[in-house]
């Protein structure tokens, strides 16, 4: 999705990527097996959900972002492409 996102909107779009794994050398283990080379950020403690409160349904992580920060669209575009067809056609509006 990032490389089509770049393709599409001409890097118009960022992604933040946080994860809070139960095993820190799982995690590096699975990026680096799947070869993902954007930058991740770790959070062991918990910090970003104890800020935000998030959903424990990963489907309701994710986020769609104006560039206000204000939330446009939730849904994770990973788990369901009807929800990354939304995303696109929001960031195209935008």
């Amino acid at each position: 999705m990032i490389k089509e996102s770049n393709r599409l909107f001409h890097e118009r779009v960022g992604f933040l990527i946080y994860f809070q794994p139960k095993s820190l050398k799982e995690i590096e283990y699975i990026l680096a097996r799947d070869g993902f080379d954007y930058p991740v950020f770790i959070d062991m403690e918990g910090k970003i959900n104890n800020l935000n409160h998030f959903p424990k349904e990963t489907q309701y992580q994710c986020f769609l972002l104006d560039k206000d920060n204000k939330v446009l669209i939730v849904g994770n575009p990973e788990m369901n492409p009807r929800i990354w067809e939304l995303y696109k056609t929001m960031i195209d509006k935008n």
